[in-house]
Order: C-alpha cells, then structure tokens, then sequence
C-alpha cells in the first residue's frame, strides 16, 4: 500500500514505570457525603435534586 502512515507511541520512561506498578485501590467509605455536608469543599447533597 503507498501512502500508508504508521503513526507510533513513544512513552518517556516514567510512564512506562507508572503503567507496570499495580493500582492500589481505594478502601475509604465515601458515603458520608450522602448523610452530611462537606466541611472542606461546602458539598451538601441533600440540597440537591434526584434524578
């Protein structure tokens, strides 16, 4: 085929590094946000409406 593009990917070694480290998974229970406001960013849910 003429005129084909092969277009590649190049990765800098730190991300190379940061795809092969495993993904710790976040265990904090986040639903307090449902039950009261956020202190440190003003988020109340109960003023907003359900879908």
């Amino acid at each position: 085929m003429t005129g084909a593009v092969i277009r590649m990917t190049v990765f800098p070694m730190a991300s190379l590094q940061a795809m092969s480290e495993p993904i710790v998974p976040d265990t904090k229970n986040w639903t307090w946000v449902l039950e009261r406001r956020c202190d440190d960013y003003g988020f109340d849910s109960s003023t907003r409406e359900s879908a």
